[in-house]
């Protein structure tokens, strides 16, 4: 039980480092095609329009990265707290079977 609730935590934290690595590649290639731009056009304007447009995409990616991030790490623990749940519960049940099937018998016996 323990286990699995640990290999899901470790599966999530891998998943978000997966997820800033790719962010953070993403960053370097956009200022290198800044770079080049200003490089290239040599005028200021189409490379602050560039460094403009860029900076919006970079926004709406990191954004949407972060929100798909939070909605799996809330699906998983939802799922693994329903799983120690539903754990819980089979093991209070089987507990409360052995108890009653042991207290019948002892009643048998004492028959």
């Amino acid at each position: 039980m323990l286990m699995m609730v640990m290999t899901t935590i470790i599966i999530v934290i891998i998943i978000i480092i997966i997820i800033i690595i790719i962010i953070i590649i993403i960053i370097i290639i956009i200022i290198i095609i800044i770079i080049i731009i200003i490089l290239i056009t040599r005028k200021v304007l189409v490379a602050a329009a560039a460094v403009v447009v860029v900076v919006v995409v970079v926004v709406v990616v990191v954004v949407v990265v972060v929100l798909v991030v939070v909605v799996v790490v809330v699906v998983v623990v939802v799922v693994v707290v329903v799983v120690v749940v539903a754990a819980l519960i089979v093991i209070l049940c089987a507990t409360i079977k052995i108890t009653i099937i042991s207290r019948r018998i002892l009643i048998i016996v004492q028959i």
